[in-house]
Formats: structure tokens, sequence, C-alpha cells
């Protein structure tokens, strides 16, 4: 099975360097071209399965780089991005999202938030069950910024001080395989 993991296109939020977190947003025009264009390569892909996030950005692009019905969709609650609690809707800048960014192995959520080895843990669940579902053909996620960096933490076994180590910019598309039972980087 390969499986290509997307990231929703762009969001006023994202541009305005606001966490959205799991709040409802949606695509902005560019964010709405972003999944246009990331379409003109994985429209060319068979996909046995579609797989999104349940916040509206990333069904969204899904919709759009398919041309594919939500109704056709898998809608995945473990796919949805981390939860920031309280902070949610504060500047990426803010002095208590310092450490999520510059040394995720310190990060502490408010209260009412995930940390990021929760998140890596339902997301990572996610990808175990379905692994080996579809065997020798292709499935399309569409999930977010951090929910895909936590896929590629578990996935490759690095210390969470290397969380952010790959850019995963709006519309990017990291494709993984399970073909020999472990998740891997396919070489391009």
């Amino acid at each position: 099975m390969k499986v290509y993991i997307m990231r929703h296109g762009e969001t006023d939020a994202n541009k305005e360097r606001i966490i959205q977190g799991q709040r409802n947003t949606h695509l902005n025009e560019e964010g709405k071209k972003q999944a246009i264009e990331a379409g003109k390569i994985i429209k060319k892909i068979d996909f046995a399965a579609v797989y999104t996030s349940p916040l509206e950005r990333a069904i969204e692009t899904a919709e759009l780089a398919t041309g594919r019905s939500r109704e056709e969709f898998h809608i995945e609650k473990r796919l949805a991005e981390i939860s920031f609690g309280e902070l949610e809707g504060c500047s990426i800048m803010d002095d208590k999202l310092y450490a999520f960014f510059a040394a995720p192995e310190q990060y502490q959520p408010p209260e009412d938030g995930e940390t990021l080895e929760e998140l890596s843990k339902r997301v990572w669940e996610f990808m175990e069950e379905i692994k080996g579902k579809y065997p020798n053909q292709n499935v399309l996620l569409v999930s977010h910024g951090a929910a895909i960096h936590a896929i590629w933490y578990k996935m490759t076994g690095i210390s969470m001080k290397d969380f952010w180590k790959i850019k995963v910019g709006n519309c990017t598309i990291l494709e993984v395989s399970d073909e020999t039972g472990e998740y891997r980087e396919e070489e391009k």
C-alpha cells in the first residue's frame, strides 16, 4: 500500500500566522489554488480510499485536489490537527507557543490542549489500523501540519527534538509505503 499524505491548502489564519488547531477554518483563494495545483499531480493516481481530517480546510482541499465529493471520503477524526486548547486563535509568536516550535521536546500544552505525544499516538493508531487494508493500492490522507509531522515522527523513529525537521508547507504531499510491513518514505 502506498499512502500519499497531503497537508491542507492555505487559510487566512496560516497567512496571518494564527494558531488554528482544531478551529474549523476554510481555505482562502491561495489555498484553493494550491489544492487545484496539487490535484494535477494526484489526479493521475488511482486512490482506493481518501481519508480526511474532519476540519473543513482539509475536506475542501481533498475535494479540490481529487475532484471527488466529500460524501466519498472517509472522515477520520484522528487526522485532525493538534488541539492547542485556549491557545487556538493566538499568534504563533505567543510566548506560550515558543517551545512548540523551537523545542518540541519541552512543549507543555495548556490544560485543555494536547501534547505532541498524544497527537502522535492518535495519528499513529490510525496509520496502524489502515496498514495492510489496501494491499497494492494507493490511499490519500489529507491532514494538517503538526499531525503530518507526528506521522513522520512515529514512522521514522526520530527524536522529539527533530519533530520539525522536514518542511511540510500547504499542499505538500508525502509519499510513503508499507509494502515491507514498515512505513518508509518512498525514494523519488
